[in-house]
Order: C-alpha cells, then sequence, then structure tokens
C-alpha cells in the first residue's frame, strides 16, 4: 500500500460569504514542495485562468495512462521519442441523475525512436495501459482511447456523392482550406524557420489547386455549385481540427497530405491525356513535400 497526500486550503478573505460572491481560488499543495493555484469551472463561477477539479481529473487519467503506456514499452523494448495526448472529459448526469465526469477521451500522439509497433500492436499497449492504471482502476468513468480525426474520413462521403468528373475540382477546394489552416499555423509559431516552411506548404497547396483548375474549363461554376451543394466541406478546418494541440493538427494534416498524394496518382492513372496526367503526378509530389515539413515540425 502506498499513500498520497494533498493539501487544500481556501480562504474568505474580504468577500461576502454568498453563493454569488464567495472566491472559488484556492490552493494545492502537494509533497515535494510543489504548489498549484486551482479555482471552480467557470460554469460554477470559479476563475477560467485557473485549472479546476474537472480538468485535473481528466489530466490525471490522462497522465496515468502516459506513464503506464511508457512502463509497458518500456519492458517491451520499445523506445518512445514523444508522447502527447488532447484529452477531452465529459461531464453529463450519471445513472442516478447526478453531474458526474462519465466519459475521458484519449487522444495520444506517440513518436516512436527505431521499431514503431503495428496498428495492433500499438492498440495492445494501449489496452495494457488501461488495465493497469491505477486511476482508471480507481474511477467508474469511462475511459476511450480515440485515433485522431481524419481527412479523408471526413471528406470520403462528399467524394462519393460527386461525379468522378468532378472529384479532382472538388479536392482543389479542400486544398484552399489546407492553405488556410498552413497560414493560420504559421501565425502561431514563434520560430521564423517553422513560419517560413508552413507559408511555403500554404503555397504548395494553393499552387495545387491551380494547376488542377487549370485542366477544366469551366472550375470556377463547378466548384460554386460544389460548395452550394456540400457546405461541410467548407466546415473541414473548423471540424476536424478546432480545441487541438498543433502536435495534433499537423499530424492530422501529414496523413491527409499522404492521402492526397495517394488520391492524385490514382486520378493520374484514370487519366488518357499525357499531360493532364503528368499535372496530376506533379500534385502528388507537392503534397507530399508538405507532409515531410509537418511530420518533421511536429
Amino acid at each position: 500500500m502506498s499513500e498520497h497526500a494533498a493539501h487544500i486550503s481556501w480562504r474568505r478573505g474580504e468577500r461576502a460569504f454568498t453563493y454569488e460572491t464567495y472566491s472559488r481560488d484556492h490552493t494545492w499543495r502537494f509533497d515535494g514542495g510543489s504548489e498549484l493555484v486551482a479555482s471552480a469551472a467557470p460554469g460554477f463561477l470559479g476563475n477560467p485562468a485557473l485549472v479546476d477539479p474537472e480538468e485535473a481529473f481528466v489530466a490525471a487519467v490522462a497522465s496515468c495512462h502516459m506513464l503506464t503506456f511508457l512502463a509497458v514499452a518500456a519492458r517491451r523494448r520499445l523506445v518512445v521519442d514523444r508522447y502527447d495526448d488532447a484529452a477531452t472529459g465529459f461531464m453529463e448526469k450519471n445513472e442516478a441523475g447526478k453531474l458526474a465526469v462519465t466519459r475521458v477521451a484519449l487522444r495520444p500522439l506517440i513518436r516512436f525512436a527505431e521499431q514503431t509497433p503495428s496498428a495492433e500492436e500499438l492498440a495492445r499497449l494501449h489496452e495494457l495501459a488501461h488495465e493497469n492504471c491505477f486511476i482508471a482502476n480507481s474511477v467508474r468513468t469511462t475511459i476511450t482511447v480515440e485515433a485522431l480525426p481524419s481527412i479523408g474520413e471526413a471528406i470520403a462521403p462528399v467524394l462519393a456523392r460527386v461525379p468522378r468528373e468532378q472529384q479532382p475540382l472538388l479536392i482543389a477546394l479542400a486544398e484552399r482550406l489546407a492553405a488556410e489552416r498552413y497560414r493560420s499555423w504559421a501565425a502561431e509559431i514563434s520560430e521564423a524557420s517553422g513560419r517560413t516552411q508552413l507559408l511555403a506548404c500554404a503555397e504548395r497547396e494553393e499552387e495545387i489547386a491551380r494547376r488542377v483548375e487549370a485542366l477544366f474549363p469551366d472550375a470556377a461554376p463547378v466548384q460554386e455549385d460544389l460548395l452550394a451543394k456540400h457546405p461541410e466541406v467548407a466546415e473541414l478546418n473548423r471540424t476536424l481540427f478546432a480545441g487541438l494541440p498543433l502536435a495534433h493538427q499537423f499530424a492530422i494534416q501529414a496523413a491527409g497530405e499522404r492521402l492526397g498524394a495517394a488520391t492524385w496518382r490514382a486520378f493520374a492513372r484514370r487519366e488518357t491525356d499525357a499531360v493532364r496526367s503528368e499535372v496530376l503526378l506533379a500534385c502528388a509530389g507537392l503534397e507530399e513535400e508538405s507532409a515531410l515539413v509537418l511530420e518533421a515540425l511536429g
């Protein structure tokens, strides 16, 4: 058995003690001397700039899963270089009608040094981490490990409803959206080299769109019609990327670039015109250049 202590300290100060007025800010102190100022969640009149117990609970679940995962990986002689998680907890009413954090979704992004496990092996590592995580074994909360969102999965249902001859123009629209993402990421990066590389990626996306659109004399009206019929395409930036750390966003986009390269090559194989085929193959190469940048930056 082991014991784990926390000292929680709150003071009223000069405020009146009514539900609407008392401060939710308080201090957590732990063994070893570390200290953290916390508050209630904003929905319960807490300070949004401070950590709240619900966030701390999600962090404890994610942290314990990560530490257990690293232990399992080390015992299997798998070298992990990086582990980033974008975990989300969901507070809702439980079976008894009481508010509780009923679910925590983990979205780990893991980079291995050399030997990268297969998807099946990775799933097994997460399964073992969950089974042996002290925090997971202490709570009734449902804890899941979720894959990162996929650009391909998001756009595939739309592509299936678009005539084959118009599909390249739909993907050209997606390239324009990707260019917007790259420019927004560049604005968030403080390091000059990273900004330059991301802006170069944005220009590659625009170049792909220009080259593809030049193959279709009626590109503009067709794309306008596609957007009108499929407005969900314009929502990709918000629905897939919002709220995720940059490392996760880069990983999603890098996978999208790899898929884009494969898609342009598939279109090229269907082409009977050699010039058009060469244009599409060149687009594939541009996609892969951007994937390499994202994989290096992530």
